[in-house]
Order: structure tokens, then sequence, then C-alpha cells
């Protein structure tokens, strides 16, 4: 009778989880333009975009404060050592803030008027990146306030984006080329620009590694998505279960804590996948608006998306299905504080009811390295302590596995 029951709560507690993360969930601001979405490590949620002031929420949305940052952002990231750094599209260099806004520093990262096109955070160093149109890559090991350049210049005008492999390499999207680097900007290897994907667009290096490109060609100015799983020798293009071009404007893309690839489209919405982009599917649903302009993902704290006029929505990870034991408790949550990881960190679990649980780390290449724990467990929360230190830095998975479903929270441990 205990094992049924069990097995009942599991299958009710799914449905009840799956049904609380059907939708998207508008967490405001009313009345805000947004092209930049930065999430901390605390989830404070930074937006901004052209002519609109900077604002900030703190508590999932309940209270939104204006800032007096940048009132022209052009990109934002949220670093671990506890700042925010953002650039203004009027080439008026950087500002940082370590107070979430309440003061800001004005920094030069090459010259008083510059334009800091790009901003990306290294997973494995911490180190955050800007791209400097018309000058070079530069590198700031102090949370933004002093920059030096990489060693190797770049033969690049426009920079669209910049992004980093689980191994740590670089990869720079350019006016003409693609470029990657594997010792930190010392030097690059120029690879050949797919036409499709020319004008705009981004770039994104999944764990594998798996590259994806999306941007405009420059005759038509249709949009395209390509795949690569060959460093960037090939590319294949996506289309499955997305809208037909010139129906599409991609604008970008985000890797899931859960495994799965978010694309956001400026006149469709969200799309899911669950197989590195080789199919797709509407993730819509709750969205009222589908002019979504950019993604975040908040390990253990779910998904968001800003419309360009709507604000913010917001979507818990979903919970991966699996066949029903009625011997393994039912699962309700699992968080991983801090991250990114440079020694140790804490994992929190919590079970619905007493019974056997396993939790173990994984590559990012699926290879499970350490069960943390398998036994018997009571109900409520469980912590754990998860030491990295003989870890390279990179990507890794934790994985929860429970009655009807499995939770899986991605870690970046830095070096």
């Amino acid at each position: 009778m205990r094992a049924l029951l069990l097995a009942i709560l599991g299958l009710v507690l799914l449905t009840a989880v799956a049904g609380a993360q059907a939708e998207w969930e508008w967490i405001g601001p009313s009345s805000t333009r947004t092209d930049v979405l930065a999430v901390d490590a605390e989830g404070a949620i930074f937006i901004g975009g052209d002519f609109s002031n900077m604002q900030v929420t703190e508590d999932e949305g309940l209270t939104w404060t204006e800032l007096s940052g940048p009132f022209r952002l052009a990109s934002a990231v949220a670093a671990p050592a506890g700042t925010l750094v953002c650039s203004d599209s009027r080439a008026d260099g950087l500002w940082v803030t370590a107070d979430k806004g309440v003061t800001w520093s004005r920094v030069s990262v090459h010259q008083p008027e510059e334009w800091v096109a790009v901003l990306a955070l290294h997973p494995q160093t911490a180190d955050i990146f800007a791209t400097v149109q018309f000058v070079n890559l530069f590198y700031s090991q102090d949370g933004g306030y002093s920059w030096q350049p990489v060693a190797a210049p770049l033969n690049c005008i426009d920079y669209w984006d910049l992004a980093f492999a689980e191994n740590g390499s670089i990869w720079v999207k350019g006016d003409a080329s693609l470029w990657r680097s594997d010792d930190y900007g010392a030097s690059w290897t120029d690879l050949a620009m797919p036409s499709e994907c020319a004008y705009g667009g981004g770039l994104l290096v999944a764990p594998g590694p798996v590259l994806f490109l999306w941007g405009q060609d420059r005759v038509a100015y249709r949009c395209s998505l390509l795949r690569s799983t060959d460093l960037g020798v090939t590319w294949e293009p996506l289309a499955d279960g997305l809208p037909a071009p010139p129906y599409r404007c991609f604008t970008a893309m985000e890797d899931g804590d859960d495994g799965t690839l978010l694309l956001a489209d400026m006149c469709n919405g969200v799309f899911r996948s669950t197989d590195q982009g080789g199919t797709w599917e509407p993730y819509s649903q709750g969205l009222t608006g589908t002019d979504i302009t950019c993604l975040a993902d908040r390990p253990g704290g779910g998904y968001y998306a800003a419309s360009l006029y709507d604000g913010v929505f917001r979507r818990p990870h979903e919970v991966e299905a699996v066949p029903v034991s009625s011997e393994v408790p039912a699962l309700t949550s699992l968080n991983v504080s801090p991250n990114p990881i440079r020694e140790e960190t804490a994992v929190a679990f919590t079970l619905a009811a007493e019974g056997p649980a396993r939790i173990s780390l994984y590559d990012a290449r699926g290879r499970c390295l350490h069960t943390l724990a398998a036994g018997d467990f009571g109900s409520g929360e469980h912590r754990l302590r998860l030491d990295v230190r003989d870890l390279a830095g990179g990507v890794y998975f934790c994985r929860l596995e429970g009655v009807g479903g499995r939770l899986s929270r991605r870690l970046i441990v830095v070096r």
C-alpha cells in the first residue's frame, strides 16, 4: 500500500510540476524597451535598451527600480565577482557597478570614446571579454575595471558576437570571417564565414562542441540558422519546425541549464530543441508578445525571455519525464550554489516523500564522473558538499534521479 501511495503521489506531483511549467509568466515591467537582459548569480534581473533607462528587479519582478546607468544599453554581463558591466551604443565606453546599479564607474577599454559592441564572460577563467569596433578584442580580470588586449589583434571591423567552448577556446563572429583561438587570443584560426549568415546575428558553442551560427545573407537579407559538429569546417542548415524565410528573425540562443536549446525569434516568439537543434517546437505559451530580443538562463532558477516592448517573462526548467517507479520518491527541486565554482559548492535537493534517490556528476559529454549520494532519503530538503578542486575548468552537469522525473543542473568550474 505504501509503495502504491508513493507512486500515486509521484504522478500527481509530476503532473502538477509539468502544469506549472507549461507557460511563460510575465514579471514586468510595463512601458519599456528591452534590447539587453542580464541575470546575476543572486537572481537580480537587469534590462535596458535603446533610448530606455535601465531597470532592475531583485524579487523576480514584484518591484522594478529605474537605474541611472547607460541610456542606450548595447550589451551587459554579470560577473561572478559581483559586478555588472554594461556598454553604451553611443560609443561612450563601459559602465561598471558593484552595487546592482546604485552607483556606477565610467571605464575606458581602449580610449575614452569607443564602441564596445559585445561583452561576454569566459566560463573557465571568469574573465570578461569585450569587442571594441574597429580596434581589437580585450579582456578584464578584475570585474571590468581594467582591460588589456589579447596578444594577437584580429583583422575585424564589425564584431557581431563572441562565444566560448567548453575547452576554453574563443570564437568570434566578425564582419567577414569566423575566428577561433585555442590559446587565449595569442593566435587565431580564420575560418570561412557561411554566406547565409554573413550579416548580423550571433554564435553559440554548445557542449560537444556543437556550433550554432545565425544571421542574414547580404543579398536578400534572409535569416538562417546553421550547425557545425566539426569546428566550423562544414555547416548544415536547421529548419525542421522553424518558420520558413522570410518570416523569421532570429535574435538569440541559449544553451539551457536543463540540457535543452532555446531560440528567440523576434517575429515568432521562442522555439525549443532537445536534440541539439535537429528539430524545433514552439515554446511561446504564455508570451503576450512575439518580439523576443534576448534570452537568459539562471542555473537552478529557470529561463528568462525579454520582449522588445512587453517586458520580461520567466519559465522554470522542465522536468524530464522517465518511467515511474513506485520505489523512488518524487522530486521537487535541485539547486547548486555558488555557481560558477572555483573550489566547492553546495548541492541542495528536495524530495516530496521518503525513499531511495541518486545524485550524480556528469561531464559535458554525458559520462558519469562521480555519484555524490545514493540510498534512502527522508522527505524534505537535503544538502551535499561538492568539491571540484580536482576537476578541470569547464561545463559539468549535476543530475538527480527520482520518481517520474529527472532534474539536471549545469555547473561551470572556473580556473
